[in-house]
């Protein structure tokens, strides 16, 4: 499986929640084939022989690299597990088992070499938290995300309305002032408007046919003032 004590699981986690640009590895339609994918790998790894984890335990604890990857490793179907009984709560299968295997990671690293029942249920406990507390930051992201398109929305709605009855273009200060918010807030806001409107540019030009686009080019005009200057010397 080649799988890093520091980069411990397939799925690689996007941590920006829904309101950065990022997004899954596995879309929603490819979810079956993205489980079906980490079941097969997970199925591949070699279970643990009697005794074995605790003499991986003992040289885990003397800092043995290739005993801490054997050991996470043989772990991972417990990984997996807790990210398959999490579905459609907002992350990927590959997003769940990556947080989960992060929190594996940090559960060996942790262990203080208690007994092999013990050391099942620290990580199982480990592994569950790490799962629960990203799908709470998931949740509080998407949260976020849906409050900026509304305000978003609102600074628009609010800078349009300002220029007709000001009859100019508003200031960020009158239309958080409008609005109540303070400058940060507004200046947030007017980023994110700023960027949605480049975008719509970017792709109302990217549907243009290249005739269209040279009427959008600055038309050649003559010089008018240098055709004034010629007339006159000729009269001259």
């Amino acid at each position: 499986m080649g799988l890093g004590a520091d980069q411990p699981g397939p799925g690689a986690r996007r941590r920006t929640g829904s309101a950065g640009a990022e997004g899954d590895d596995f879309d929603d339609d490819d979810a079956p084939d993205a489980l079906a994918a980490l079941i097969d790998e997970v199925a591949h790894l070699a279970p643990l022989r009697p005794g074995e984890q605790e003499a991986l335990l003992v040289k885990v604890r003397a800092g043995d690299v290739r005993a801490r990857q054997r050991l996470l490793e043989s772990h991972l179907p417990i990984v997996l597990a807790a990210a398959i009984a999490r579905p459609d709560r907002g992350l990927s299968i590959g997003d769940l088992f990556q947080e989960g295997s992060l929190g594996l990671v940090a559960a060996i690293g942790e262990f203080a070499g208690r007994g092999s029942e013990a050391f099942e249920k620290f990580i199982l406990e480990r592994v569950d938290a790490c799962l629960e507390d990203a799908l709470r930051e998931e949740v509080e992201a998407v949260k976020a995300e849906r409050a900026l398109i509304v305000g978003a929305e609102d600074f628009d709605r609010v800078e349009m309305m300002l220029a007709k009855e000001l009859r100019r273009k508003p200031t960020d200060l009158e239309i958080g002032t409008r609005l109540e918010w303070d400058a940060a807030r507004t200046a947030q806001v007017r980023e994110i408007v700023d960027e949605a409107r480049r975008q719509h540019d970017a792709e109302i030009l990217s549907l243009l046919e290249p005739a269209e686009m040279d009427l959008l080019e600055p038309l050649d005009l003559p010089d008018l003032e240098a055709d004034e200057g010629h007339r006159n010397s000729s009269l001259n």
